[in-house]
């Protein structure tokens, strides 16, 4: 059985790690006022943008995740053919629609891969697991490390599965801003309410 692993561009694993263990990507889109970056893990670009954007514009950052619909057309267009099991890992629910989309595009997904399949001469069933990591950035990419790396080693869903549950369950990702200020004010401006003027 060929078991994927695809992930959301939040994920923070190396470039290098994505490549070597075929980890599919998200992206996510970033717009610091009229410039745009479609972020896919791609270290140097998004630095480059950061850089060159994020003092002038920085309070005015928005990131969007893609649609239920263009999540199922990024599977529909190569994943449900070059795998028969796929783990998609997302960023936390509670921080992003992600999960969401995802969960939304799996129905969809599910109901329209046996065409595509059998056009590309694949036989057999596909199926897709969502997993909401309940986490963000590199302890996401924990759970995406840990699934790869089961996967090549030939395990099963249904053990990576298992895996993946109780990994989730003992897992905590920190982040420690340079700007606080800024992660409050972002926060703020979507409707988070975790960083109150007390915490602050």
């Amino acid at each position: 059985m060929r078991i994927g692993v695809v992930v959301d561009a939040s994920c923070d694993l190396p470039p290098e790690f994505l490549r070597e263990h075929n980890i599919g990507i998200l992206p996510v889109s970033i717009r610091l006022g009229d410039e745009v970056l479609v972020d896919q893990r791609d270290p140097k670009a998004t630095l480059k943008f950061y850089t060159e954007q994020l003092a002038a514009k920085g309070l005015e950052a928005e990131t969007s995740p893609l649609t239920a619909e263009q999540i199922r057309e990024k599977f529909l267009d190569r994943i449900v053919i070059d795998y028969d099991y796929v783990f998609c890992i997302t960023v936390t629910s509670t921080r992003s629609a992600i999960f969401e989309n995802a969960t939304r595009a799996s129905f969809a997904i599910l109901n329209d891969y046996k065409a595509i399949r059998a056009a590309a001469g694949v036989s057999g069933p596909f199926a897709l697991r969502v997993v909401d990591s309940r986490t963000m950035f590199c302890a996401t990419g924990v759970l995406a490390a840990e699934a790869a790396k089961m996967a090549k080693a030939g395990l099963q869903p249904n053990d990576i599965r298992r895996r993946l549950d109780e990994l989730r369950d003992n897992l905590c990702g920190y982040m420690v801003p340079g700007d606080l200020y800024y992660i409050r004010t972002r926060g703020m401006k979507k409707g988070e309410k975790s960083i109150g003027l007390f915490t602050y």
